[in-house]
């Protein structure tokens, strides 16, 4: 995009992250948080939403808590992704420690 002159938006940086986020590409994630922060759209609130939905789906809720705590706005998104993002990877935790979620899991986690 940058090559072809495109000047990268909001969308883009969304678009971007939600491809990188789904093929769970962390290498390719950082590149593009890279361009977030030099063409400035770091305070963005949809932007880094995008970026910590990014960030948990790539497995790396220590990168997604670091953006989530920087941020001076947060909106419910950015809630419900790091509610998410703990429970998706306490849950692989769990599982990889043959303990299977139970109603007091979700429970706990809705009551957060």
């Amino acid at each position: 995009m940058l090559l072809a002159g495109i000047r990268l938006d909001v969308n883009s940086f969304h678009c971007l992250l939600r491809s990188c986020g789904g093929a769970m590409d962390l290498v390719r994630g950082g590149e593009v948080h890279a361009h977030v922060v030099r063409f400035g759209f770091e305070m963005d609130v949809d932007v880094v939403n995008a970026l910590i939905t990014m960030y948990i789906k790539c497995a790396d809720i220590v990168s997604a808590r670091m953006l989530f705590d920087k941020m001076p706005n947060r909106d419910r998104i950015s809630w419900n992704a790091m509610i998410s993002g703990y429970f998706d990877n306490m849950e692989c935790l769990m599982l990889e420690l043959s303990i299977d979620p139970d109603l007091m899991t979700l429970t706990s986690v809705i009551s957060a």
